[in-house]
């Protein structure tokens, strides 16, 4: 009875995970926060007047979908969902960008992304088929705050113009 008892428990156990705990990210130390403020913020010529409601419009012909503007905080959060046939996965960039006055004829920018992915898995035997979604987080590379922060500086800088 005890060896049947302890094997059921054994079985019982294996199939046990530990539920997964959701816990904010540790603080970044004084140098990690200079350099992610160094890759995410550029200071771009032009007043903090004249970038709304043109950045909505820089957005939107780049294939972003803006989810909110408040123009007395200078705050635009977007979005971006496209597939990508030779990965055969829905990818989806997500960000938030602050616009404050630099000067005169000055604005700070800052940008944070986060991205995602999923992707379905087919597989299954003879007789079923067994359809299932994977998917996953992933940190956005510098080369992407890049390319978004010269765009916003060479499209609103043309505004000014």
């Amino acid at each position: 009875m005890k060896f049947t008892l302890g094997i059921v428990v054994l079985i019982g156990m294996v199939g046990c995970e530990a539920p997964l705990q959701i816990t904010s990210a540790p603080e970044p130390s004084y140098q990690e926060l200079a350099t992610s403020r160094a890759i995410q913020s550029r200071e771009i010529t032009v007043s903090s007047d004249l970038i709304m409601p043109k950045i909505l419009e820089i957005l939107y012909d780049a294939g972003y979908l803006v989810r909110s503007a408040n123009s007395e905080l200078g705050l635009v959060s977007f979005c971006q969902q496209r597939y990508d046939r030779q990965q055969i996965k829905s990818i989806t960039m997500e960000g938030s960008a602050i616009f404050k006055s630099g000067g005169p004829n000055s604005t700070k920018v800052r940008v944070i992304l986060s991205g995602n992915w999923e992707g379905t898995s087919i597989g299954g035997g003879m007789k079923s088929t067994v359809i299932s979604s994977i998917g996953g987080v992933q940190e956005v590379e510098q080369d992407e705050y890049k390319k978004l922060l010269d765009l916003f500086e060479t499209k609103l800088h043309n505004v000014q113009n």
